[in-house]
């Protein structure tokens, strides 16, 4: 069953056929690198954010679709893309296909983020890939993925760490699936026991 219809854009065809196939290997994904009438996640390569870039992305998002955005080079520019409804921000050289296909599907669902939480959760995304090295032995978390890790160990629900941390249950969501993605644990309980075997909580 098909569960999200994408829209790939890149400037590089070769990277935008790579995206492509990387998303038309799982079922629950449709993906058309071409243009299209109806789809729910638009997926942007580039080789970094920049002014031209946003207006891709609105071009196809419309500020309503969601969109993830896929880059060689990271920075503190990527947090404007927020206004051009990106909801995720993958670094190419460190992703794998099945990361992308993740990020797609939370996309469909993240409808329900203030533009506020969408903003902290991109700033986050953008520090710890920055910051962190590639393999998750040595990896860093951020504040809030920390408090969301150990909330979790001490058994809360995604509803009572929305509530102790005064944000949404999507905006939690989100942060969970950050974690798993950026570091390839396979669910919220493998990043838990790791953050607990390395002291991180």
């Amino acid at each position: 069953m098909v569960a999200a219809t994408v829209l790939v854009q890149a400037r590089d065809p070769i990277t935008r056929a790579g995206l492509v196939g990387f998303l038309r290997a799982r079922r629950e994904v449709e993906a058309h690198g071409d243009p299209y009438d109806r789809y729910d996640v638009a997926v942007v390569g580039a080789r970094r954010f920049s002014a031209e870039v946003a207006a891709e992305v609105y071009g196809v998002t419309a500020g309503t679709v969601p969109a993830v955005l896929v880059v060689d080079e990271i920075g503190t520019a990527d947090l404007r893309s927020v206004g051009t409804n990106v909801v995720t921000v993958l670094s190419r050289r460190r992703m794998t296909g099945a990361e992308l296909v993740r990020a797609v599907l939370a996309a469909v669902v993240s409808g329900d983020e203030t533009l506020g939480e969408r903003r902290r959760r991109l700033a986050e995304q953008v520090e710890a890939i920055t910051r962190a090295p590639a393999g998750a032995a040595e990896a860093e978390f951020t504040q809030r993925e920390v408090e969301v890790l150990r909330l979790t160990a001490e058994g809360c629900s995604t509803a009572e760490i929305s509530a102790r941390l005064h944000l949404s249950e999507r905006s939690i969501k989100q942060t969970v699936f950050g974690i798993t993605t950026r570091l390839n644990f396979r669910n919220r309980s493998h990043a838990v026991a790791y953050a607990l075997r390395t002291g991180v909580i």
